[in-house]
């Protein structure tokens, strides 16, 4: 706050709120991955590119998750992925992305983690709609 009272201050994030956002995020999201994987899947330069950028929405998704569950979500994205796995089971893909995002600029093809990846994405999800309306 740079002058006057704090806005926020005060407010309160509805849990029921919280869980029917983050169901819409992590399907919509889920979606987007698959169709823009038909776009790229020929280009393993460019499917590369679209794991590593989606990997850091699923991270969010899944610290929100993880809060949801009554879980302490950390801020650092690999002590995410640590919680997440601890919480709702291996993320392989995840934490490979991850650390190469961390690398910053990665060479190595990651194409062929889609599928893990994509279970990894459904894992996620999962987390979520087992929360329940």
């Amino acid at each position: 706050v740079l002058a006057g009272s704090d806005a926020f201050e005060g407010l309160v994030t509805e849990s029921a709120a919280l869980r029917r956002e983050c169901e819409a995020e992590a399907r919509g999201k889920s979606l987007r991955l698959r169709a823009l994987y038909l776009g790229h899947a020929g280009t393993p330069a460019e499917l590369t590119r679209l794991l590593l950028e989606s990997s850091k929405s699923f991270v969010i998704l899944l610290r929100h998750a993880l809060r949801l569950h009554g879980k302490t979500a950390p801020h650092a994205y690999a002590a995410v992925v640590d919680a997440g796995e601890r919480a709702f089971g291996p993320l392989p893909a995840v934490r490979r992305l991850v650390a190469e995002r961390a690398r910053a600029a990665s060479d190595e093809p990651l194409h062929e983690l889609f599928g893990v990846y994509l279970a990894d994405v459904e894992r996620i999800v999962a987390a979520v709609d087992s929360l329940g309306a």
